[in-house]
């Protein structure tokens, strides 16, 4: 997060798939991203040609990218398919704010900061 402006860091995708920081003034990858969520800093993806948030998608695609480089998946096979099945569902729209809620409780467990409601759930 931008301290000064205490706002999410812009990133903007350009047409050839780059990702630019508009606070750092330089190109970054899925990688910088995630550092940047480790660290606790939010971020909002913008597709330059649409002016779409793409923040979604550009989480999705971090976490599946950490996922194909680990022997011990957070999101096993089993896991997404339940969450196919319960797309449908009239159960689906309480998963939400079940997993938000228990990611709050496993931080403070933990002694973390809890997660924040802001770019994550674009």
């Amino acid at each position: 997060m931008n301290a000064r402006a205490n706002t999410p860091d812009l990133i903007k995708k350009h047409a050839n798939r780059r990702l630019y920081s508009i606070q750092a003034g330089a190109y970054v990858n899925l990688e910088d991203l995630a550092e940047m969520a480790r660290a606790g800093r939010d971020f909002v993806v913008v597709d330059t040609r649409t002016q779409e948030d793409i923040t979604h998608a550009t989480l999705a695609q971090i976490l599946l990218a950490q996922e194909s480089r680990t022997q011990e998946n957070l999101l096993t096979a089993d896991f997404m398919l339940k969450l196919i099945r319960l797309r449908g569902d009239t159960l689906g729209a309480y998963v939400p704010d079940y997993l938000h809620t228990t990611l709050r409780l496993l931080s403070e467990q933990r002694g973390e900061a809890p997660p924040r409601s802001g770019a994550g759930n674009a």
